[in-house]
């Protein structure tokens, strides 16, 4: 098993490198400050590994309507767990 390259894409609220190593997606995302990424949500649990910087993390329980935010700095590990919309936005 091997890490694979997938795509890179490109716009104005930053960059986004997608990999894949077997079953897992691992997607290194950069985030331009003011702007959002986000804004769904997964079938599954998700892990967001914060590196560097500070973002607003608004995350809102798609079943209870139930909404949660907070302001994370780096570094720091979001564990998402699944149906739970989520937005990052670069602080």
């Amino acid at each position: 098993m091997s890490l694979e390259f997938e795509k890179y894409v490109e716009d104005k609220r930053g960059k986004i490198l997608f990999l894949k190593y077997g079953e897992k997606n691992i997607n290194l995302i950069e985030i331009k400050q003011s702007f959002a990424r986000g804004g769904h949500y997964h079938q599954t649990n998700t892990n967001h590994f914060l590196i560097s910087g500070k973002i607003k993390y608004c995350e809102k329980n798609i079943q209870t309507d139930q909404e949660k935010i907070s302001i994370l700095s780096s570094p720091c590990i979001i564990n998402t767990q699944s149906h739970m919309a989520h937005l990052l936005i670069a602080i």
